[in-house]
């Protein structure tokens, strides 16, 4: 039995070793919209999702007249420039892109 003890945890060692050194290689960043109304809305989310590589929807508010959208994207490639193409389009009030380490406070 002590060569099966041995030989298990070397393989769970492993394992672990290979799990904890495994890093993403895309990095999250944080959209931050703000919209006149739920067509604008719609029309920079799928310009988001045509332009990376994944687009989840955090936190939306919605206001009279304002519509707010926390997106956690990640990016195709490092290649920041479709905020200004996004922040172009009609409706949009603002876009703003922030880097984001996954984890929230409070």
């Amino acid at each position: 039995m002590i060569p099966l003890a041995v030989f298990g945890s070397v393989l769970i060692g492993l394992i672990i070793l290979f799990f904890s050194n495994r890093k993403e290689l895309s990095k999250p960043y944080i959209v931050v919209l703000r919209c006149n109304d739920t067509d604008s809305e719609k029309a920079a989310v799928e310009f988001l999702n045509k332009n990376v590589q994944k687009c989840t929807v955090k936190s939306k508010t919605a206001q009279r007249g304002l519509v707010e959208l926390n997106l956690e994207v990640r990016l195709k490639e490092d290649n920041t420039d479709f905020v200004n193409a996004l922040a172009a389009i009609g409706g949009v009030q603002s876009a703003v892109l922030v880097s984001y380490n996954g984890d929230y406070m409070g």
